[in-house]
Order: C-alpha cells, then sequence, then structure tokens
C-alpha cells in the first residue's frame, strides 16, 4: 500500500500543530461555575490563585463555557477580550469600576465555535490587567458576561461565576 502526502494533508498537520487547543472534551480545571442560562454554565478562575498579587504583576484568567443542554450552540469571539465579554468589577470600596465594552470593529477578525453538548470551551488566558486598572489593594469582585447562540438562532447572555480577586 503506497502512502502519499499531499500539500494539503502538509497544510492540515501544520495548522493543528499550530492552533492552540480551545475545545476540550473533559472537565475544565475548575469546580465553579455560575448559573445555568440557556443551556450553557460559564467559569472565570484565575491562574496560581494561591498567590496574591501585587498591584502590578499580571493577573491571568481562564474563561470556560460548557454545554449543559442536549443541543449545539455557538460563540462568536474576536482577539479582543473586551468584545468578546463585558466584565463587572467591584472594588474593595464596594464602587462599580467596570471596564466599558469595546463595540465590534468590522475591520477585526470574527471566529464562530460550535460547542456540542456535554464540551468545555476554553477562551485564551487574559491579563486581567489588560483589560481592567486594579489601582488599589484589597479584594476585588469580577464578574464576566458573554453571549451565545442557540442552534435555532436564540441568543442569550452567560455570566460566571464571582471571582475574588485579592491585590497587595
Amino acid at each position: 500500500m503506497e502512502t502519499r502526502i499531499t500539500m494539503k494533508s502538509c497544510l492540515y498537520l501544520i495548522f493543528c500543530v499550530m492552533t492552540p487547543p480551545l475545545l476540550v472534551a473533559s472537565e475544565a480545571d475548575t469546580n465553579e461555575w455560575g448559573s445555568v442560562t440557556c443551556g450553557a454554565v460559564m467559569s472565570l478562575h484565575r491562574e496560581n490563585s494561591g498567590t496574591e498579587p501585587s498591584t502590578n504583576s499580571p493577573i491571568n484568567v481562564d474563561i470556560c463555557l460548557k454545554n449543559v443542554s442536549d443541543k449545539l450552540f455557538s460563540v462568536v469571539r474576536t482577539s479582543d477580550p473586551l468584545t468578546d465579554f463585558s466584565f463587572e468589577v467591584t472594588s474593595p470600596s464596594g464602587k462599580n469600576v467596570s471596564p466599558k465594552k469595546h463595540s465590534y470593529q468590522p475591520s477585526s477578525p470574527r471566529f464562530s465555535d460550535a460547542i456540542k453538548p456535554g464540551e468545555v470551551f476554553s477562551f485564551p488566558k487574559i491579563d486581567f490587567r489588560s483589560v481592567c486598572e486594579l489601582k488599589v489593594s484589597g479584594s476585588y469582585k469580577v464578574v464576566a458576561k458573554t453571549m451565545i447562540s442557540s442552534s435555532t438562532g436564540q441568543s442569550c447572555e452567560v455570566a460566571s461565576n464571582p471571582l475574588n480577586v485579592s491585590v497587595k
């Protein structure tokens, strides 16, 4: 039996190796999820959550969506976290310090990802400091929100679990 390697198969292999894995079929590295909305739950958790960041150090967060329904849904994303998500941020004093959500720019690329029942979709990591300034030491409360679309075209906003971020 002769094996032929074509340009198409080489390009596919390169694409698979170079593309970061965003869709994972197993449970995300979290046990905290927001409320079920339209058959989906969202998780916001901090990388290295055992260490307290200083006011200038990066705060890397992971955001995952899990399909808990029996139907397919999709999420549209860009390369800008403030286009993909809105964030509700409460300062240590209780003041709302939420960053303003960016509107989609037609020149920006968009990606649509289908999430099958039972699957978990992981967005690329975000340095939360690139999204919101955390100027004061103390504990901030953060909730992320995003839109999903059902296979019937219904759009829903899904909210994450509240994440407490302590800054020293």
